[in-house]
């Protein structure tokens, strides 16, 4: 797609004439999970709550491009970004926008402070699945999860702790020891993660070929 036509697709959620009002209502409804917990995913769509402010959009992923496309519905505004750099980071422009945008309006919160990181960086092990999260600090001072094969950037929230600031899957950490991660993902499932000695290593005979009858 383009700029121009997604700012017409965000002027259609404002005035519908593709699809009319019923459309835009139901891809901004958010559907709960099974156990009530709200889901922001709506249907397909990313709702969050952003310094008090609802936001929604989606970010973009394929070979050689990345974008975002961010509503902010209260504000009558939209921030677009594509990107054909691999090195950019559009969602991350795109709030630097918004944060433009909002600030000094009325109800808008003021940015969390950043928690205590000294300690964070490290691999942590959920004892029981196996799962890993490994928490780093980039280039650019910015604290780094990284989870299922998928690295994302994270922002503070209100109560100390840090959340991934994108995807379509939420994600909160807590450190509350130097070697205990408390973790929140979708649908309010909470685990705890201990961190890995420095210098662990994989058993040695782990090579080998596995297999499974049922997959």
């Amino acid at each position: 797609s383009s700029v121009t036509d997604l700012a017409l697709w965000h002027v259609n959620f404002a005035s519908p004439r593709v699809g009319g009002p019923a459309l835009a209502n139901a891809l901004a409804t958010m559907t709960p999970f099974n156990n009530s917990h709200p889901n922001t995913y709506a249907r397909g769509l990313r709702i969050k709550s952003h310094r008090g402010v609802r936001t929604i959009g989606h970010d973009g992923l394929w070979p050689g491009y990345k974008t975002s496309f961010v509503r902010i519905p209260d504000h009558d505004a939209a921030v677009i970004c594509i990107s054909n750099d691999a090195t950019s980071d559009p969602h991350d422009l795109a709030f630097q926008v918004v944060d433009a945008l909002i600030e000094g309006k009325p109800g808008v919160h003021a940015v969390p402070p950043m928690p205590d990181i000294t300690a964070l960086p490290g691999r942590y092990l959920n004892r029981d699945t196996g799962a890993t999260v490994d928490v780093a600090i980039n280039h650019a001072g910015r604290v780094t999860a990284t989870t299922h094969g998928v690295t994302f950037t994270s922002i503070p929230t209100p109560d100390g702790g840090l959340a991934t600031s994108r995807g379509s899957g939420d994600f909160i950490m807590h450190l509350r020891s130097n070697d205990t991660l408390d973790v929140e993902r979708d649908a309010g499932m909470r685990e705890t993660l201990h961190r890995v000695a420095n210098g662990a290593k994989l058993p040695a005979d782990l090579p080998g070929r596995y297999s499974n009858p049922d997959t």
